[in-house]
């Protein structure tokens, strides 16, 4: 039986202008098969401090995993695609 809802996780990935976080997403599909496009969510701020524009901290880069698979960005679309009906 496959997974009829979204999932994924946040993971770092070393970049040369530093570490970045990135959403690994897994959106199953009709067909059964599961499609994983990966996300930038922005870069790693790492001290306790709040983050500059366009940095996060884990909890941040988490909140916006949640959101994403709770289909509230519009960037990212995590429905299934509708099957195609064609007309002979």
């Amino acid at each position: 039986m496959a997974k009829t809802r979204a999932s994924g996780h946040v993971r770092v990935i070393s970049r040369k202008g530093g570490d970045v976080f990135y959403a690994k997403l897994k959106i199953p599909r009709p067909d059964g098969t599961v499609y994983e496009p990966q996300r930038r969510l922005g870069r790693v701020w790492p001290k306790r401090t709040r983050p500059p524009a366009s940095y996060l901290t884990r909890s941040m880069a988490d909140a916006r995993l949640e959101a994403i698979l709770a289909g509230d960005d519009p960037l990212v679309n995590v429905e299934p695609p509708r099957a195609v009906v064609t007309f002979g």
